[in-house]
């Protein structure tokens, strides 16, 4: 029955473009895309923004030592993470490796920006 036939192609061609592959970082954690703030992100992240994970707690004036260089503005705590916000981004990979320096040193990501779409 080429109806159904074509239904099944159809389903693969569309399982398929929607995979995204993933690779295990380092870390073992999953990094689905790459994302670097100096040439555009391609999901919505607020720029110079960072949410940090240790174990225990961050001595803000070692953090700022270690990233002088990306004129570090603040450090807070935002629930179990610490939220960084830098004047000058150099990206993610920039900034993890300068963080793993910090002992207590668990992880960091961009500070993903979650909107709803709007209706109309």
């Amino acid at each position: 029955m080429p109806s159904d036939r074509n239904l099944v192609l159809t389903c693969c061609f569309f399982l398929a473009a929607c995979s995204q592959p993933q690779a295990a970082n380092e870390t073992g954690h999953i990094d689905s895309m790459r994302i670097d703030s100096a040439k555009g992100a391609a999901q919505t992240v607020r720029p110079g923004e960072y949410l940090l994970a240790v174990s225990g707690t961050i001595e803000q004036s070692q953090l700022f030592g270690l990233l002088a260089e990306f004129e570090p503005l603040s450090l807070s705590r935002a629930g179990s993470y610490y939220l960084l916000r830098i004047a000058r981004d150099p990206g993610l990979s920039a900034i993890r490796f300068q963080c793993s320096k910090l002992p207590g040193f668990v992880s960091v990501q961009p500070n993903f920006s979650y909107r709803l779409p709007t209706l109309r």
